[in-house]
Parts: C-alpha cells; structure tokens; sequence
C-alpha cells in the first residue's frame, strides 16, 4: 500500500515493529531510538531516545494495550514507556530478573515474555500489580 522510509522518520537500522491500533512503534538499533508513526496516514509523531530511556542496542518491542516494553540487548534491561505520550514509566534491569541479552518480547496483556539471547532462556513477567 505504502513505503514509509528514509532518515527523517530517524529511521537507522529499524530493527523490531509494534502497532497500537493507532500508532506503529519502530526500534532503531543503529540509533538507540524509537519512531512513533500515525497508523492511518504514516505521519511521522515523534522520535523517542537517548540514554535517559535506557535504550542500548534495542532488539525488541511489544505493547500490553497501555505501555511499550522495548528490550535492550546490551543494557541486559526493558524500558517501559507510556503508550499514550512515550514518557518513560521505568527500566527494569539485572539478573535478578533472569535477563541475559533481552532481544525478543511478546506480551498477552497479563505477562510479559522476554526472549534472552546470551541466555538461551525465557524470562515470564507478571505485569499485574
């Protein structure tokens, strides 16, 4: 139907999608950043990064309907962001947490699957308080 590409969507090695219903999420590995598009239209929304999200080579997205984990491979941590603004809710890191190079994620809306790369593992979050 349509082609969305190039830098000023800040496009840079788009490694993982989500959709939202209205919005599509893109990871961008080559940059440590997110791109928010309008669903309907492709319009770009906003561009989400830096180190104070925790980003460091992001792998993998998923949503749970209200937030958008993304999985950071060598920060061996998840961001959590509100799906709503992208505001950052949270970085969940360290083994504690089983997470040995988080690289994949799937979520049912209750948990939250998170694939470990290094670790030949699967960690399994409860997202309910």
């Amino acid at each position: 139907v349509r082609v969305v590409s190039g830098s000023s969507d800040g496009f840079n090695y788009p490694q993982a999608i989500v959709s939202d219903g209205t919005h599509l999420w893109v990871m961008n590995a080559g940059s440590n950043s997110l791109t928010e598009l309008n669903l309907s239209n492709g319009s770009l929304v906003r561009v989400v990064s830096g180190a104070s999200y925790g980003f460091n080579n992001p792998q993998g997205l998923a949503s749970d309907g209200t937030h958008l984990w993304v999985a950071n491979l060598f920060g061996n941590s998840l961001t959590e962001l509100n799906l709503s603004d992208g505001s950052l809710v949270r970085v969940v890191s360290g083994a504690s947490y089983g997470f040995n190079g988080p690289a994949a994620l799937a979520s049912d809306g209750t948990h939250l699957w998170v694939a470990n790369f290094f670790g030949n593992s699967v960690t399994e979050l409860n997202l309910t308080p």
